[in-house]
């Protein structure tokens, strides 16, 4: 309820405004959170907010002092907050930032035993000051711990964050964001044990307490640092929290008066101010009356009437009149009026960015290495001076670490260095001859100095880990004063500079053994102010894939307040003011039973309660009122109601949960948290609705920017946080740039051309790109309800748990530092064991069901939203940003029939190391048996090694809209044979679950911690070990495991009875990712579907159809990061992996020179040797398997590629030819068989239907084919006068002796991957077509065949194999995929050798056939059946194929998609030939045959 003085301020505000003549607010009234706003006319950035008699302006205040009502009299409060823990007061060492915690005494600011300068940092937690406070005085109190010396000259600021988190490595004191600082010079001696105050801070602190998102009881944080590099070492020493138990403390005074400022205005006569006289706090009077009824009805009459009179006496007497009509009953009942909607501004042409220069301190530039050794440095102050160890050097490096200072491509430079140089024993230095500015290649590992290799060293030896940025020239006029030559550009964008910045300079004269000094003065990098032309807005957002949207909320929901739950509540008869309850002394409260317990801003009496139980009976409903509540534990087997779907609240409300890992579990729900039980326990919680909870960009925004535009038009409005994810390669927290920005809001304005133009607090210091092939995401992070977990600096935090037969509806609330590591099922937002809970609200406003709905997660400990035992849930619209572990989680994998939609995940941890391995095995983890906190790198769940945004442990949920920014993947689906937890001895095998359904997902910056992780991974397995259930520990094995998706009637049926279903995953975009998608599994459909700047598009294992898609090799986003110049379109397996690719558009695969940095139209150097290797195959392109569309797997000789891939209906554009294909050339089976059709000739540009083959000329059907130098490939056309189609086949050609027993595999270890330097062994012989060789007068066409035995070839022609052993006398062939028959096969023996034929099942001999001996080759080729050979005295011939039981073509065996089809493989038909002919004992005739193919018997084909 909002009352009537208020409002009359309001009204006063605008109207003493207009009269002034100096703002013109013409846009309306609209409330935010208890401030009334106002935007100023056509300014679109200024907008003005009045709260009592306090006027705000967010940008620049509105030309008069103070424009509302006179201020009531003041009534201060003075508080004093101690340092809680040892870890809240620390010493941070300026110049390697390391932290000291547990320090006796803080050293202000030179630590005089360690010999450093130091950062000092104070945090004090549960500051309760109120939002709405004034601060009217802040000073620190230090007690002094022993005597100090010199006058130190400090800055001390508070951290400007909402609340302060704790110290730790990656929040230090020198990272924080800071309000404007005080300067200190403290002059006086500080005796010991005696007192000191530090100067007024309480400007700084207001501007923290002011924020929209304070809350009582949230953390401060204050930074004392030096004000400027000195090498003067004064200090004082005071106590800190494990010296003397307290350390400094907070002293504030403040004012809870509204509209009270330090200096009153004097505008209104002094009458007024004696009324306070009815001032004995009515103002909370008005808030208890909803206990008897409803709010609605006493607005209008209650006691207000005796409040307001003392605002009618300020100046205007005609406002009463007009005062009670405007808005006496409309206010009440809207609650949240839609943010305004002034005149749009134009859309800027043209960018401004500002100058921003960094100085360096002396401690930044920490070494100078002039030969062998790092020079001494002998002074600190404002210059720096290092000094020679006795020898003279005509080249010397400078390391600087520019710590937080970034280098943006898009915006230019310059450096300026002052350098003295001095000889020390006299002579004459030398003289700069060269200065270059020079950036050590992030691809190369970094040594700290203890293990550096001297760069003057590592520049001789290797220039290539230096990239050079700039040379410096002498600045005119001025002997020892360098600059860059020109301003500059960063070539590709550079992060942070910390240890990568290096000066190289080079003298003249010859080295000698005289000491010299340099010292440097005047270190300075600019950047340069630019007026740029604007990125455009973008008029569509994605081509191939649709863009799905969430539907847009009812105007009811956006602006009414329906159906309250204090309007009907459960027990109308039996209401009783929270306040009212008994408290034991230890906190706890327990409500009677069957009552209605109403909750307003008044009601709680404790700052802190342990317990607050809600019997089944009862309920308990938070009013709309601004309401702080600390608690450990909330249990509730009644109702709990903030709000309802139809009446959302504006608050704000904030519940923060307290405790530590000891404290006792209440009922098994743990503690900290809280925890719905029961069939009668309902918790419905509803925000604010704001629309969307998330966007995306519709203009890149680049460093240096403080607007956004967004695609859709929002309801957010100013002093909220937002959140842009990064558009770079990967985002992780290890060895890439955490790009994900947190801004605040300054105002919002609709744009003309749709969506909405958001203008933010603080410059971004990185790009976000906005193209239409991807947008990056902006989220809204603030709610009017939020949930927190006081902060634990080992994760402890709070949690939300929804227990079986309770119901949840969570909606529109705000979580943060939620979630305890590593503690099982103690999560930030948790669905437990609910088993069906379709959401539902019934006709008496009861919720039913499980729903989380439109929050936002951020800062968690462990998860975000968690699925665990229960089906038909729905997760959608919801935020989650910066999550420890896996975050949307489905848990067990029984979870079925689930809806995630239309969420965001962005920035996710992995708990300890992330799981890696050299190759597609992955990692394999155990679960710790009894993990420790966050900083322990345990885990109780070995997958949070692998965190993702979405874990699916059972695919048969709903996926749409959702979006997964970060991760080690983005959506993560495990195979789980067995379900774990509660149901893991139930038979049921979770990986055979297809998916429901999936549409509109997007992924990206993921997958850069292991070589197949990415955008989406289906692979690795979670299981118990050994299979013992009982007591097995989690094993999860991060890499290729196979999946097979079948329909099943029965769970319990063997899975090989289930129809066999494909994977499908419809309408999806990837990029910036490691793997686009990566499929291990039987079967897979990937349509409609875009991938951008990604390393490659997808792989695809088992089945695979990849169809209707756009794959961009490189896009317009020149900030996406080293990676993104290496780009695969798709990679062909190398055995069994059938691949059909249709309907393709790839774009944007250009050569780039070896030593460029890969980016187009660029000349920058760029010395990778992953671009550069010396290592080139005649043939074969450079880029060869690291930068094409299509390429193979080459590296394995006993895996071999059979007939397994093809394409049809593929585009390029803006490709260059030689990257169509680039199949890497090795001696191995894997490369010499590398295949695949071209079903239309559109892949090859041929233009008819095309076979494609390996450099080998094996590939060379006839001489109508042509050989491709710039693929090293072979093409041949299918067709051609005979009628008679080319294909590729396949068969295993086995002899027991070299390659295994009875149709087995068997090969020697070094023969297994490609190994020239072993080849002799490995390679047994060759297969040739006949009619080929020196016999012949033409070259051999053949391909080596090794121990891995198995060859792959065109039909055409026919067949001759040659082995070096000589002729066996045992014989298997498989023709595995020779569909149809139509291959002639012939092998050598002595003359008057005889032959015993037959054919079997390897399996079970049923098909035991004995061949029959013809007379002439054309007999075996004319027998259809296949199961006649002859031998002529030299050669012996075979027909491989199958009968017609097994044969593909005749029991149509195959996959086929977009009229393209691939055959399967069988290997269960068999044919044996048994010689008869002497041995010579190792298995092969005594007598060597002729070495000479059959000549050919039938033109090639």
């Amino acid at each position: 309820m909002r009352d009537r003085k208020l409002l009359l301020g309001i009204l006063m505000c605008v109207l003493i405004a207009v009269a002034e003549g100096s703002c013109t607010l013409d846009c309306g009234t609209n409330v935010w959170d208890g401030w009334y706003g106002f935007a100023e006319g056509p300014q679109y950035c200024n907008v003005c907010l009045c709260r009592g008699s306090d006027v705000r302006c967010t940008e620049f205040q509105c030309g008069h002092p103070n424009p509302c009502p006179t201020a009531a009299p003041v009534d201060t409060q003075t508080v004093e907050f101690s340092i809680s823990r040892g870890r809240d007061d620390v010493e941070e060492n300026e110049l390697t930032g390391s932290i000291r915690y547990r320090s006796t005494d803080l050293e202000l600011f030179f630590d005089g035993y360690d010999n450093w300068y130091q950062i000092i940092g104070l945090r004090w937690s549960s500051v309760d000051i109120p939002q709405a406070a004034t601060i009217i005085s802040a000073k620190v109190i230090f007690k002094c711990d022993e005597e100090g010396y010199g006058q130190p000259d400090l800055l001390l600021a508070f951290d400007s964050s909402s609340s302060s988190l704790p110290w730790d490595g990656s929040n230090p004191p020198s990272s924080r964001s800071l309000t404007a600082p005080t300067r200190w010079i403290i002059s006086e001696a500080w005796s010991v044990a005696s007192t000191y105050e530090s100067p007024e801070l309480s400007s700084s602190l207001q501007g923290v307490i002011s924020s929209m998102f304070w809350e009582s009881g949230n953390s401060l944080s204050l930074i004392i640092r030096r004000t400027s590099p000195t090498t003067e070492r004064s200090r004082r020493v005071a106590e800190s929290r494990n010296g003397d138990g307290v350390g400094p403390v907070l002293r504030i005074v403040y004012s809870t008066t509204p509209g009270h400022t330090p200096e009153p205005t004097p505008e209104p006569t002094p009458e007024p101010t004696p009324e306070p006289t009815p001032e004995p706090t009515p103002e909370p009077t008005p808030e208890p009356t909803p206990e008897p009824t409803p709010e609605p009805t006493p607005e209008p009459t209650p006691e207000p009437t005796p409040e307001p009179t003392p605002e009618p006496t300020p100046e205007p007497t005609p406002e009463p009149t007009p005062e009670p009509t405007p808005e006496p009953t409309p206010q009440p009942s809207t609650g949240q009026t839609p943010f305004p909607t002034p005149v749009s501004p134009p859309i800027p042409s043209e960018v401004t960015v500002a100058e921003l220069s960094k100085c360096l301190r002396s401690e930044d530039i920490s070494g100078v290495q002039a030969r062998e050794g790092w020079a001494t440095k002998i002074s600190n102050s404002d210059s720096t001076t290092f000094q020679t160890d006795g020898w003279v050097h005509d080249t010397f490096f400078v390391r600087v670490d520019m710590k937080g200072m970034s280098l943006n491509r898009m915006m230019k430079y310059s450096l300026e260095l002052n350098l003295d140089i001095e000889r020390v024993n006299g002579g004459s230095p030398g003289t700069v001859v060269s200065m270059e500015l020079m950036l050590w290649n992030e691809n190369y590992p970094y040594y700290y100095e203890s293990e550096f290799v001297w760069p003057l060293t590592m520049y001789q030896q290797h220039p290539e880990r230096f990239d050079l940025m700039e040379t410096m020239v002498l600045k005119q006029g001025t002997t020892n004063t360098f600059v860059t030559e020109s301003e500059f550009s960063p070539m590709p964008t550079i992060g942070d500079l910390s240890k990568r910045l290096w000066v190289r300079v080079q003298l003249s004269g010859s080295p000698g053994t005289n000491q010299e000094r340099y010292t440097f003065t005047n270190f300075c990098l600019t950047r340069a102010a630019e007026q740029r032309v604007a990125p455009p807005l973008l008029s569509s957002f994605a081509e191939k894939v649709t863009i799905l949207k969430p539907p847009s909320p009812s105007n009811d929901i956006l602006t009414r307040q329906v159906n309250c739950p204090w309007d009907r509540p459960q027990h109308p008869n039996n209401i009783i003011q929270f306040e009212h309850l008994t408290v034991t002394p230890e906190g706890d409260v327990t409500l009677p039973e069957s009552v209605s317990v109403i909750v307003s801003g008044n009601s709680f009496t404790r700052s802190s309660y342990r317990v607050i139980t809600v019997p089944d009976s009862s309920e308990i409903i938070f009013l709309d009122e601004e309401i702080t509540l600390n608690v450990n534990s909330f249990l509730i087997y009644g109702r709990v109601s903030i709000g309802s779907e139809t009446c959302r609240v504006q608050g704000p409300i904030l519940v923060t949960f307290h405790g530590e890992r000891s404290d006792p579990a209440y009922l098994g729900f743990g503690s900290k948290g809280l925890a719905a039980i029961g069939p009668s326990a309902r918790v419905g919680m509803f925000g604010r609705r704001f629309s969307p909870t998330w966007t995306r960009l519709s203009r890149t925004l680049t460093a240096g920017d403080d607007r956004l535009y967004t695609q859709e038009v929002v309801n957010w409005y100013p002093g909220q946080e937002i959140l842009v994810t990064p558009t770079i390669w990967d985002d992780n927290d290890l060895g890439t740039p955490n790009e994900n920005e947190v801004k605040t809001i300054v105002s919002v304005q609709p744009s003309a051309e749709g969506g909405s133009i958001i203008q933010v607090d603080k410059e971004f210091r990185h790009s976000h790109y906005a193209g239409i092939e991807y947008q990056a995401e902006v989220a809204l992070l603030s709610r009017t309800i939020q949930l927190q977990g006081a902060v634990d600096e080992d994760g402890y935090g709070g949690h939300v748990i929804i227990a079986e037969g309770a119901s949840g509806h969570i909606v529109a609330v705000s979580s943060r530092f939620m979630g305890q590591t590593n503690v099982l099922g103690r999560y930030p937002f948790h669905f437990h064991h609910l088993q069906e809970a379709p959401p539902s609200v019934s006709s008496d406003g009861v919720i039913h069901g499980a729903k989380f709905a439109e929050n936002a997660v951020r800062d968690t400990y462990w998860r975000c939203y968690t699925i665990h035992g229960t089906n038909s849930s729905l997760v959608t619209e919801n935020v989650a940003f910066n999550s420890t572990g896996h975050c949307y989680y489905i848990e067990e994998g029984i979870e079925e029939r689930n809806t995630l939609s239309f969420n965001l995940a962005a920035h996710i941890k992995v708990i300890g190391t992330p799981l890696a391995g050299g190759s597609q095995s992955g990692e394999v983890v155990f679960e710790d048996s009894s993990p420790g906190g966050l900083l322990s790198g345990q885990r109780a769940m070995p997958t949070d090694g692998a965190a993702s945004g979405f874990y699916v442990t059972n695919a048969f949920n709903f996926f749409e809209g959702n979006a997964a920014s970060g991760g080690w993947a983005g959506y993560s689906f495990p195979g789980l044979r067995r379900c774990i937890g509660r149901y893991r001895d139930s038979t049921y095998d979770p990986s055979s679950r297809n998916l429901g359904s999936w549409n509109g997902n997007s992924a990206h910056s993921n997958g850069g911690h292991w070589i197949s992780a990415g955008g989406i991974y289906v692979g690795g397995v979670l299981e118990f070990e050994n299979g013992d259930t009982q007591n097995g520990r989690l094993r999860y094995s991060s890499g290729r495991a196979s999946r097979a998706t079948r329909e099943l009637n029965d769970n319990t049926e063997p899975e090989w009875l289930g129809e066999r279903l494909f994977m499908t995953f419809r309408n999806t975009r990837v990029f910036l990712s490691n793997r686009g998608l990566l499929h291990w599994g039987d079967r897979v459909e990937v349509i409609q579907y875009e991938a951008h700047d990604v390393k490659r598009s997808l792989t695809l294992f088992g089945e695979g159809w990849f169809h209707d898609a756009i794959v961009s090799g490189y896009t317009n986003n020149i900030e996406a990061g080293y990676e993104h110049r290496q780009h695969d379109g798709f990679q062909f397996y190398d055995i069994a992996i059938k691949s059909i690719v249709t309907n393709i558009e790839f774009r944007n695969y250009n050569v780039a020179p070896c030593q460029s940095d890969g980016y187009p139209g660029s000349t920058t150097v760029y010395r990778d040797p992953l671009y550069c290797s010396a290592d080139v195959t005649a043939g074969a392109y450079i880029h060869a398997h690291l930068n094409v569309i299509f390429s193979g797997i080459y590296h394995s000789d006993f895996y071999k590629p059979q007939h397994i891939s093809s394409t049809n209906a593929i585009r390029y554009v803006n490709v260059d030819s030689e990257l169509i294909l680039g199949m890497k050339i090795a001696n191995s089976g894997a490369s010499r068989y590398f295949n695949f059709i071209d079903s239309d000739g559109s892949a090859t540009l041929t233009g008819v239907p095309t076979v494609v083959g390996s450099n080998l000329n094996w590939w060379q059907i006839c001489d109508d084919c042509t050989f491709h130098s710039e693929w090293s490939a072979w093409t041949c056309p299918v067709h051609t006068s005979t009628g008679i189609p080319r294909s590729v086949v396949h068969l295993w050609a086995v002899t027991p002796e070299i390659t295994g027993v009875n149709g087995g595999m068997r090969h020697a270890p070094e023969c297994f991957e490609s190994a020239p330097a072993e080849w002799s062994h490995c390679t047994v012989g060759y297969v040739a077509h006949w009619g080929t060789g020196p016999q012949y007068n033409t070259p051999l066409r053949s391909s080596e065949i090794t121990q891995n035995m198995g060859i792959t070839g065109p039909t055409g022609v026919d067949w001759f194999m040659w082995l070096s052993g000589g002729a066996p006398r045992v014989l298997q062939i498989n023709p595995s995929q020779v569909p149809g028959g139509g291959l002639m096969f012939a092998t050598n023996y002595p003359a008057g050798t005889t032959f015993n034929v037959r054919a079997y099942n390897r399996y079970t001999d049923v098909m035991d056939v004995t061949f029959t001996e013809g007379g002439s080759v054309s007999d075996v080729w004319s027998d259809t059946t296949g199961t006649t050979y002859y031998f002529d005295g030299r050669s012996l011939f075979l027909q491989p194929k199958l009968p017609p039981s097994l044969d593909q073509l005749e029991q149509g065996l195959f996959m086929e998609r977009a009229n393209t089809r691939i055959y399967d493989i069988s290997y269960v038909y068999y044919i044996e030939v048994t010689a008869d002919c002497p041995s010579n004992g190792n298995g092969f005739c005594s007598v060597m045959p002729d070495e000479v193919a059959p000549p050919a018997y039938r033109a090639c084909q």
